[in-house]
C-alpha cells in the first residue's frame, strides 16, 4: 500500500500545482522516485484489478448510439495506426541498435510500442538482454505518462466549448457493472487475455449503458483514487533497478520516447485532419503507452474512451501476433 500513499501525496501535489491529469502524473512520478529507495512500493493485485475494472467501466459508460455512428470513421484511423507502428519501431530500433549499440534482439524488443507482457515473455526466452529491455520499457511508460498530458493540454478546447459532463452513476449501478467485470476479468486473465480486467469492465459497462439499464458516468471522487493506483502501478515498475541502471537507461529511454512520440504525433496530425477528430484524442490513441494508462489519460481529458481503448487493443493484439515472428526471423538471420 506504500505506492497508494505515496501516489496520493504526489497526485495531491500535482493537483495543487495545476498539472494536467494531476492524479495520474503526480502519482506516477512520486512512486517512480520512491521505487529507487529500499521501500519498494507496490500495488496489491486485488486493488490493481479493481482499478483496471473501474477504468474499463468508465470507458464503457460512454457507449451509445452516437459512439456506434462515430465508429464508421475508425477504419481510417486504425489503418493509419497500423502503418505507423512499423515506422515507429523501425525508427526506435535504428536508434537503439545503430546509435546505442544494443544487439538486434534487444533493440527490437525494446522498441516494441506496447504489449509489455508479450515483450517480456520473449525476452525471458533468451531473445535479447532482459534487463535492458525491461528498463527501456519502464522508461517508455514513465515518460509517456508524465509528459504526454503536458503536450496534450494546449490542444484542448476552452472550457466553454466542452459538453456538459454525464451525471454521476449511482453506487448500486456501479456495483452491477463491477461484479460481472471482475468475474469475467478473472476468467480472461487466467486465459492470458491482455488487459483482461479493463476489457471486461468496458464490455459490462457498454452492454448495460447501451440497454439503458445503467445511466451516468463514474464520479470524480472515485476516479481520482483510481488514477492514483494506475500511476502507482507504472511508477512501481522501477523497483529492483539500481541507481546505476537508472542513470544508464535514462538518456536512452528519453530519446526513445521522443522519437516514438514524434512519429506517433505526426501520424496523429494526419489522421486527425483526415477523420475530423480532436488531435489530442488521436495522439493518445496512437501513443506507445499501455492500454490501462492511456485509457486513464483519455478519461482524464474527457476524450472518447472507446476510441482510445479500441486502438490500443488492436495494437496489442497485432504486436502479440507478429512480434514473436519478427524477432525469431531477425535473430535467425
Amino acid at each position: 500500500m506504500i505506492a497508494c500513499v505515496v501516489g496520493g501525496m504526489g497526485g495531491a501535489l500535482a493537483y495543487w500545482l495545476g498539472f494536467p491529469a494531476p492524479w495520474l502524473v503526480g502519482s506516477t512520478v512520486a512512486v517512480a522516485l520512491v521505487s529507487l529507495t529500499p521501500l519498494e512500493p507496490g500495488v496489491p493485485a486485488p486493488l490493481r484489478n479493481l482499478a483496471f475494472a473501474i477504468i474499463g467501466a468508465s470507458m464503457g459508460s460512454g457507449v451509445d448510439a452516437d459512439t456506434l455512428a462515430q465508429a464508421s470513421k475508425w477504419s481510417v484511423s486504425l489503418a493509419m495506426m497500423l502503418v505507423g507502428i512499423p515506422v515507429m519501431m523501425a525508427a526506435t530500433f535504428q536508434y537503439l541498435h545503430r546509435v546505442v549499440g544494443y544487439d538486434s534482439g534487444t533493440a527490437l524488443l525494446s522498441a516494441s510500442p506496447g504489449g509489455l507482457s508479450a515483450t517480456m515473455a520473449m525476452a525471458a526466452q533468451g531473445y535479447g538482454d532482459i534487463q535492458r529491455i525491461a528498463l527501456i520499457q519502464c522508461f517508455r511508460l514513465l515518460f509517456l505518462t508524465a509528459a504526454l498530458p503536458h503536450l496534450i493540454a494546449p490542444l484542448m478546447p476552452s472550457a466553454s466549448s466542452l459538453l456538459a459532463p454525464d451525471p454521476d452513476m449511482a453506487l448500486p449501478a456501479l456495483a452491477s457493472i463491477l461484479v460481472p467485470a471482475l468475474l469475467f476479468g478473472w476468467l480472461a486473465d487466467r486465459s492470458r487475455i491482455p488487459a483482461a480486467y479493463v476489457i471486461s469492465g468496458v464490455l459490462a459497462s457498454a452492454i448495460l449503458h447501451a440497454g439503458s439499464i445503467v445511466v451516468g458516468g463514474i464520479a470524480n471522487w472515485i476516479m481520482a483514487p483510481v488514477f492514483v493506483v494506475i500511476g502507482g502501478i507504472v511508477g512501481s515498475r522501477f523497483v529492483g533497478f539500481g541507481i546505476r541502471d537508472i542513470v544508464a537507461g535514462f538518456r536512452h529511454g528519453l530519446v526513445f520516447v521522443v522519437i516514438a512520440g514524434i512519429v506517433s504525433g505526426l501520424f496523429a496530425v494526419v489522421t486527425a485532419n483526415l477523420v475530423g477528430l480532436p488531435l489530442g484524442q488521436v495522439w493518445v490513441a496512437f501513443a506507445p503507452g499501455g492500454l490501462e494508462v492511456m485509457a486513464a489519460m483519455a478519461l482524464a481529458f474527457d476524450f472518447d474512451p472507446a476510441f482510445v481503448a479500441f486502438h490500443h487493443l488492436v495494437r496489442i493484439i497485432c504486436l502479440a501476433l507478429f512480434l514473436p515472428i519478427v524477432v525469431r526471423k531477425l535473430m535467425a538471420g
